[in-house]
């Protein structure tokens, strides 16, 4: 479920930056509930507290930090044909209430985009193709009625656009993979809409609320460890 995560997070530095803040707010939720538990069974525990009631607000509130440093400077330079499939997808909002659906919106914004993408992809392999060929038909063409310069430089030309095309951009390899990854981030929506339904059988509020970010820390893991 996290491979797509994975993917979108080298494909954008925005998405990455998101994911590494939600990760960061899940941490800290689970610290202070953590926290909070500790302080109540000590509570419990002692027969004259000598705590005083305003000690609560001495627990540290974790802040934002800067994460300029949310891609690996390997990764980042490392721009492949597949690199940038995702980088138009708006980024999850990391102060959401309910980070799943973010999550959940991430994965059915980006496969759209890819399928938009692919089937531009091919449309524009088609019509290059398309172009490139009748160059090539009017040099033959050319050819048969003896202008040899003029045949020469129209076949040469449009060969010369075919390969760097297909050679070169990889229409055909860039939309398998914009399809392939369009079936994970449908499956990644899927999964996180099966988690959700079945966190809002969960009661209480705040263990339904803990429970949502130690779900976003297991997502989130292979993220983490890829950029750290």
């Amino acid at each position: 479920m996290s491979d797509f995560l994975v993917e979108a997070a080298r494909s954008s530095p925005a998405i990455a930056a998101s994911l590494s803040k939600l990760r960061q707010r899940a941490e800290a939720a689970i610290r202070d509930a953590a926290i909070a538990d500790t302080v109540l069974d000590a509570r419990d525990s002692a027969p004259h507290p000598t705590v005083p009631r305003g000690s609560d607000s001495a627990t540290v509130i974790p802040r934002e930090h800067a994460h300029s440093n949310a891609i690996d400077a390997n990764t980042r330079d490392a721009r492949s044909w597949s690199a940038d499939l995702l980088r138009d997808v708006a980024a999850p909002d990391v102060f959401a209430s309910n980070p799943l659906g973010e999550l959940e919106l991430l994965a059915l914004r980006s496969a759209q985009a890819l399928r938009t993408q692919g089937s531009r992809l091919r449309q524009f392999t088609i019509l290059v193709a398309g172009l490139a060929a009748a160059v090539v038909g009017a040099g033959l063409y050319a050819a048969v009625q003896g202008e040899y310069g003029l045949a020469g430089g129209l076949v040469l030309g449009g060969l010369v656009v075919l390969a760097l095309v297909i050679g070169k951009w990889n229409p055909f390899r860039r939309a398998a993979r914009s399809a392939e990854l369009a079936e994970l981030a449908d499956a990644t929506a899927t999964t996180l809409r099966l988690r959700m339904r079945a966190l809002a059988e969960l009661g209480d509020s705040k263990t339904r609320a803990l429970e949502q970010w130690k779900v976003v820390i297991e997502m989130t893991e292979s993220v983490r460890r890829r950029h750290a």
